[in-house]
């Protein structure tokens, strides 16, 4: 940082004192032997940069008496040296530190090369900078967000801009898995059983249902087809159901009498079988089985 400085303070032919800790800028007078004469003004322009703890206070000549105008430029630029736009460079004079916001304020803001330029009276100012969403300083050694200046001529001051500090940003969670829904008769609980004719022949391909009595109005009921040999099994959630015949005339549950639907627990569900009236005998179930 100090580098850049000092290499645009030659560049202007200036003279630029950096003033660190609390040392203060100039040569001390000997105690033992008289001052000597001051020597003629300097034609250089100079600026002094007193960095933070040094107060000011013999950090050059003092601009009381200089009612002069000077022009101080300089670039505003990150860290790796790559010049910043739309950075407000204010400087305030020191006399005026406390008193109205504007009293005494200087301000430019830096062009897209990141350069600015501030036509001022000569004096003792505070300088500062400012960009929104970002951190800047003027660049002392170290850099420090305010120093004073003391400007008697025309000169340079360069101004460090860092982005803000972010965290980085969360990890993404993973989608979780979503559980599949279940279909009735789905279940772990088993009810088997098998379907024959009076006649004793299996009855195969034909549809077993088990309504699901706590969810009359579901879509889906579960059901079974019989195979070859006219056996079924199925497996049903926990639940009371009604096992009856699909799609089949003279068909009902072989231990009712009735030949209604049987009420099957699940647990403990068990074995339900059916039996079913010859085709075309036009006899209803169970009078078929006594014809």
């Amino acid at each position: 940082m100090h580098g850049i400085i000092a290499k645009a303070a030659a560049a202007a032919g200036l003279t630029l004192a950096l003033c660190g800790g609390v040392t203060a800028c100039g040569t001390a007078s000997s105690p033992t032997a008289p001052s000597p004469a001051p020597d003629p003004p300097d034609p250089s322009s100079t600026i002094v940069v007193c960095g933070p703890g040094s107060g000011g206070g013999g950090c050059g000549p003092s601009p009381a008496e200089n009612t002069s105008v000077v022009t101080v430029t300089g670039s505003a630029a990150t860290g790796s040296a790559a010049p910043v736009a739309g950075v407000t460079v204010a400087f305030k004079l020191a006399a005026d530190l406390g008193s109205c916001g504007t009293c005494g304020l200087h301000t430019a803001v830096t062009d897209a090369n990141g350069t600015y330029s501030l036509t001022l009276p000569a004096g003792l100012y505070e300088a500062l900078c400012a960009k929104t969403g970002q951190t800047c300083e003027v660049m002392t050694n170290p850099p420090a967000a305010t120093a004073k200046v003391t400007v008697d001529g025309n000169g340079s001051l360069n101004f460090l801009v860092a982005g803000p500090t972010s965290s980085p940003p969360p990890e993404p969670t993973p989608p979780q898995p979503q559980p599949t829904p279940t279909p009735p008769g789905s279940g772990g609980t088993v009810v088997s059983g098998h379907m024959y004719y009076a006649n004793g022949q299996p009855v195969a391909g034909q549809d077993i249902t088990f309504f699901d009595v706590d969810c009359a109005s579901c879509d889906f009921q579960p059901h079974v087809t019989t195979g070859a040999d006219g056996s079924y099994s199925i497996a049903l959630d926990d639940g009371i159901y009604q096992a009856q015949c699909d799609y089949i005339p003279g068909c009902g549950v072989q231990s009712n009498s009735s030949g209604q639907g049987q009420t099957v627990n699940v647990p403990p569900a068990g074995t339900v079988n059916f039996i079913a009236c010859e085709p075309n005998t036009g006899l209803p179930y169970p009078q078929c089985l006594h014809a």
